[in-house]
């Protein structure tokens, strides 16, 4: 399309308008001491097989990253501590993503069917770009395992699209060793897979993977290598040198907190209301949580009820279904379901992933609602455009704000 190209450029400058003062920042004195400014690897004076071998084969505190390690040793090699390198690196690894975003978003509305593609896969990775939930991924230069780790994860997910729809064999190769170095990024990986299962099952591809015994062949080597790298990262979280305190909450108790973390995700992603980079727990272990968190079940059951109804009559089902399980696959570790050995009971770079599937889902909404045309401007699509510009340039400009908070975490 001939506007592919101004699209992107449009999303790129308005990610570079909202992190224009990342330069402000030095270390931040959470975790950035231990993962790299005390990491003796990223010093190391060598590149050969013996610092690959250590890398690859050392724990650091509960981390199995050695992708991000190396990545870390070759921003180091530039001019040392300097962490106007690392934020500037951790920038263009964020906007490596948005374009990422552009292309898988317009491949999945392709497949899907669905009108004005182009249009849509813009809209989604222009507010992507910009979303105040990605804020912490990008200038919290210990979250660089996020960026790296969808950087591959979403490039694997393209390749498995191309070799799905039946182009070279190249591509699935690809996607196999796009998926490993994901892994080798951060353990959260491992449910890439999950993610593509829940693609091939709710999309037509085509006559040659129609067979249910095919799709799960196609997905057998990534549940393969998942299964593996979950051993590994059980493995870090037994024998790993770090001190990290689990919070022992009441299984009963953790499920009423999962259901008010979906619910803060959902809700501050399109409305951002005081976001910052610590929340903690609203009561400590053992104790009773406030009341109004068993408000949060019963409303989200119920907004799941409705949705299984509109889901139920809607012509896009296998649409919709992708984009809420690309959302829930990709948070299911991270809504206390399962105790994390975190201190915070949230963080805004969880949603770095998630946020993509809702995004997609509620623009592609809009568009099948408002079903505008883009041949020619006509008073629906100027507002349409008026008002998503509006909402755009305001979310922009919290994000752009919140960075300053990171300013009381530097050393």
């Amino acid at each position: 399309m001939k506007y592919k190209l101004p699209f992107l450029i449009t999303a790129i400058l308005l990610a570079c308008a909202v992190y224009s003062n990342l330069n402000q920042l030095s270390f931040a004195s959470v975790d950035d001491n231990w993962m790299l400014l005390n990491e003796k690897l990223v010093r190391s004076t060598s590149f050969n097989m013996q610092f690959l071998s250590e890398v690859f084969t050392r724990i650091n505190s509960l981390q199995y990253s050695p992708v991000n390690t190396i990545y870390y040793y070759l921003v180091y090699q530039i001019n040392g501590y300097d962490a106007y390198w690392f934020h500037l690196f951790s920038f263009f690894i964020h906007l490596s993503n948005v374009v990422l975003i552009y292309v898988l978003t317009k491949k999945i509305i392709t497949v899907y069917k669905l009108a004005n593609p182009d249009i849509i896969a813009w809209s989604v990775a222009l507010l992507w770009a910009v979303v105040p939930f990605n804020v912490e991924a990008v200038v919290w230069i210990s979250a660089s395992k996020i960026l790296l780790y969808t950087f591959f994860g979403m490039l694997s997910f393209i390749f498995f699209i191309d070799a799905l729809l039946g182009r070279k064999k190249i591509y699935y190769l690809l996607s196999v060793i796009s998926f490993i170095l994901s892994c080798l990024c951060k353990e959260q990986a491992v449910l890439f897979p999950l993610m593509m299962a829940v693609f091939v099952f709710t999309c037509q591809t085509g006559p040659a993977y129609e067979k249910f015994i095919k799709k799960i062949t196609l997905l057998l080597p990534f549940l393969a290598i998942a299964f593996f790298f979950g051993l590994v990262s059980l493995y870090v979280a037994i024998y790993g040198t770090g001190t990290h305190d689990i919070p022992r909450y009441a299984f009963s108790q953790r499920i009423v907190l999962s259901f008010f973390c979906i619910g803060f995700y959902i809700f501050n992603l399109f409305v951002p209301v005081n976001l910052h980079y610590h929340y903690a727990f609203p009561v400590s272990p053992g104790t009773t949580l406030p009341s109004s968190y068993y408000i949060y079940p019963f409303a989200m059951l119920l907004i799941g009820w409705q949705l299984k109804n509109f889901l139920k009559n809607s012509v896009n089902r296998g649409f919709y279904l992708f984009c809420l399980g690309l959302f829930i696959v990709h948070l299911l570790l991270c809504v206390q379901i399962f105790p994390l050995a975190r201190a915070s009971m949230l963080a805004d770079r969880y949603m770095y992933i998630p946020s993509i599937g809702l995004i997609m889902l509620v623009i592609c909404l809009l568009n099948i609602t408002l079903r505008p045309t883009f041949d020619k401007f006509t008073i629906k699509n100027t507002v349409l455009v008026t008002g998503y510009a509006a909402y755009l340039l305001t979310i922009a400009f919290y994000s752009h704000n919140l960075i300053d908070n990171w300013k009381m975490l530097s050393l």
